[in-house]
């Protein structure tokens, strides 16, 4: 790869005359690169029911911590959104009579806390589904989606920036032109977003509003005064979607990433958790597709190609591990092995973040020889 100097000193018109760059091509990457991720982090992901009454600042950064998950574990939403189907399947087959059917919507509803007694809680034990089943059937699907605010207009020019972003990289490839780090991890998050949307189909999005089973006005909610949004129950919760200390009877909602309701519901599956690694594999697997594309230092490609190795593999270690930890519950001599098992899996966790950020700043910061010939171009021009 040539270095900074050489490519500062070339004019637009060898440039032109090259046909390996279009001017601007660094913010066009960029520019492009951030769309197509940002609209499809908006349109794929489906947060629960929030908190009652949250004033609008706190909705906002409600969404700004959600977005941020999203964007440093994208195969967590999935994981998320595979259990959420699971559930609502569930819900139809097991509370969906022959005279008395329920959509899977109403499932989707429930699993992300959208029915709530007359106290404000949410219905998502055993005992609140029987009790209040028939209310839940009384609500109707299109009354359920009355409260979803999609955004058709969202979700075309979502595929419309996919299916652009997607011809350019083939033409590109076609020209045999190498893609930037950057169009890679926008590659990966395409793949695990429409992974994800396809499992989320029929989940209502943004619904800021709860179906109160009471037949009139649900009791009043004070306004809530807390900013804190996850809890560390939360970290087990997204990869597990289970909080053993989550009470209903005492919550006004659910938490973030729950989905699985509780004792009757649907246990967790190998095969979901199964599905969740290897989209997890295939995700990471998408970053090492960077492997010999051109960095503007050494120390940027190893790095690079590092990170890329451990969000791999990631997902098949912790699987071992907790697998090999689960061997030790029984027995009290051997419980300090398994407490070592699960802590190691937490450190892997913290590197898996470490690894994640730099695979994202190393994506920005190898554009830079581009951007600056772009603005050598510009002055020149």
């Amino acid at each position: 790869m040539p270095p900074v100097s050489s490519s500062l000193s070339s004019s637009p018109s060898t440039r032109e005359l090259s046909g390996c760059y279009d001017c601007f091509s660094g913010f066009s990457v960029a520019w492009s690169c951030l769309v197509v991720i940002g609209l499809c982090t908006y349109v794929s992901f489906h947060p629960n029911v929030p908190r009652p009454n949250l004033s609008f600042w706190q909705k906002i950064w409600r969404r700004v911590q959600l977005t941020i998950v999203a964007l440093i574990g994208p195969e967590l939403i999935f994981a998320f959104a595979v259990r959420q189907y699971v559930v609502a399947r569930w819900f139809v087959k097991t509370w969906s009579p022959a005279n008395e059917k329920v959509s899977i919507t109403h499932g989707f509803f429930l699993a992300m806390g959208g029915f709530t007694t007359p106290l404000n809680n949410p219905v998502v034990d055993d005992g609140n589904l029987d009790r209040y089943i028939k209310p839940i059937q009384n609500v109707s699907e299109d009354e359920i989606k009355d409260k979803s605010k999609k955004d058709y207009l969202a979700k075309l020019l979502t595929l419309w920036s996919v299916l652009r972003f997607l011809a350019t990289l083939v033409q590109r490839k076609v020209k045999h032109t190498p893609l930037s780090p950057l169009e890679i991890i926008t590659l990966g998050f395409i793949f695990i977003y429409i992974l994800t949307l396809c499992f989320w189909w029929d989940k209502p999005q943004d619904d800021s509003q709860s179906a109160s089973l009471t037949g009139g006005e649900p009791s009043n909610v004070p306004p809530s005064r807390s900013w804190k949004i996850f809890s560390a129950a939360d970290l087990n919760g997204a990869v597990f979607g289970n909080y053993p200390d989550f009470d209903p009877s005492k919550s006004q909602a659910v938490p973030e990433f729950w989905s699985v309701p509780s004792p009757g519901g649907p246990e967790h599956l190998p095969l979901v958790f199964a599905l969740e690694i290897i989209a997890a594999t295939a995700f990471g697997a998408i970053h090492c597709a960077a492997w010999r594309t051109g960095f503007p230092s050494w120390t940027e490609s190893q790095i690079w190609r590092t990170s890329a190795v451990f969000i791999t593999c990631f997902p098949i270690i912790c699987a071992v591990l907790l697998k090999a930890s689960g061997r030790y519950k029984s027995d009290v001599p051997s419980s300090l092995r398994r407490k070592v098992l699960i802590y190691i899996n937490y450190g892997l966790v913290a590197l898996y973040i470490v690894a994640r950020f730099s695979l994202l700043v190393i994506s920005f910061t190898s554009l830079r020889t581009s951007l600056a010939v772009d603005l050598k171009c510009c002055r020149t021009l």
